[in-house]
């Protein structure tokens, strides 16, 4: 009996330990993209190492943003290793709101002594990688949700920008890389508008999770038809966005 009594108490322990560390790294990594989109470069950089340092070092305190929301989840961890992805809402400069995706990569740095795993049982942890990606597009979608008005609607105004030859509003009604791709290539894009017109559009829902849905547009630019697979992001602000078109 006591043996089944100290087995549960370790496993309660051990439990506990790892959710500590769960929630440890999920604390570290929103904090960390906190510094990097806030463009607090000193801070990013002292809580980092390689490649981690060498993005943090780059950071333009001129492109900060205030975080709105912020959400986390750690996709591996271990006793020395870590990865987490961070989904943060911001508000940027320009008054205009944007989603982000990242993957940070953690290591954990060897215990200097016995004083530093009793003052710190987690360890020194520092950002070995971080990465910007598209949208998480994953897990199965059997009953694809319904093509809200808001969807079509933030279709119609990029487009719509993008024909009177306005990049920077049409950057606007996008999110993340492609919203970051676009502003990249405002010097290209902005020699003239790319097209007149845009005509029957059609948007079919494909999938849909959480605030992510992907549809089959088919539409029309000056005549031509055109289909692509158009990603959009429900904000916590209620705004919707696009989040990818291929």
């Amino acid at each position: 009996m006591r043996i089944s009594v100290a087995l549960l108490s370790l496993c309660v322990a051990l439990g506990a330990c790892w959710y500590g560390f769960y929630s440890h790294f999920q604390s570290l990594a929103s904090d960390y993209i906190k510094l990097i989109v806030g463009g607090y470069k000193e801070g990013a950089v002292s809580m980092s190492t390689g490649k981690a340092a060498f993005i943090a070092n780059g950071i333009n305190p001129g492109s900060s943003a205030s975080i709105q929301a912020i959400d986390s989840s750690v996709k591996a961890y271990s006793l020395n290793y870590a990865v987490v992805t961070v989904t943060p809402e911001v508000r940027l400069r320009n008054g205009s709101t944007d989603i982000g995706w990242y993957q940070v990569e953690f290591k954990r740095l060897p215990f200097g002594g016995i004083g530093d795993f009793t003052s710190n049982p987690c360890g020194k942890w520092v950002v070995t990688d971080i990465r910007e990606s598209e949208p998480p597009i994953n897990g199965s979608s059997f009953f694809c949700p319904d093509i809200t008005p808001g969807v079509t609607q933030v279709f119609n105004n990029y487009v719509s920008a993008l024909a009177k030859g306005d990049i920077q509003a049409s950057a606007t009604y996008l999110a993340g890389q492609a919203r970051k791709s676009q502003e990249a290539n405002a010097s290209i894009l902005k020699n003239g508008p790319l097209f007149k017109s845009m005509s029957n559009l059609e948007l079919k829902p494909l999938w849909g999770s959480g605030n992510l849905v992907a549809s089959r547009a088919s539409y029309e630019i000056d005549g031509q038809s055109v289909e692509a697979t158009v990603v959009f992001v429900h904000l916590s602000t209620g705004e919707w966005k696009i989040a990818s078109i291929k």
